[in-house]
């Protein structure tokens, strides 16, 4: 039994890029620090603005990005069978 996932492609007219909706319009924020603990702080402030939810979809898209799609879990390296 083969199962056959099709995604509908985003079709454009030649030379344009699809439009933008608000879900995936990101809001562009720009800080130039003048040091290391100035980016730092600004960083940190950042981080606390951000709500649980949007923690936790910036922690599994890194997560994504770095380890792939079919990460194994960390909680089973460690069962020994």
């Amino acid at each position: 039994m083969g199962y056959n996932y099709c995604m509908k492609e985003k079709r454009t007219r030649t030379g344009q890029a699809p439009k933008k909706t608000e879900k995936t319009r990101r809001p562009r924020v720009v800080n130039v620090a003048h040091g290391f603990q100035q980016a730092r702080e600004w960083e940190i402030l950042q981080e606390i603005a951000m709500t649980p939810g949007q923690r936790q979809r910036a922690a599994k898209a890194l997560k994504e990005r770095f380890f792939g799609r079919d990460a194994p879990d960390v909680r089973e390296a460690h069962i020994r069978q």
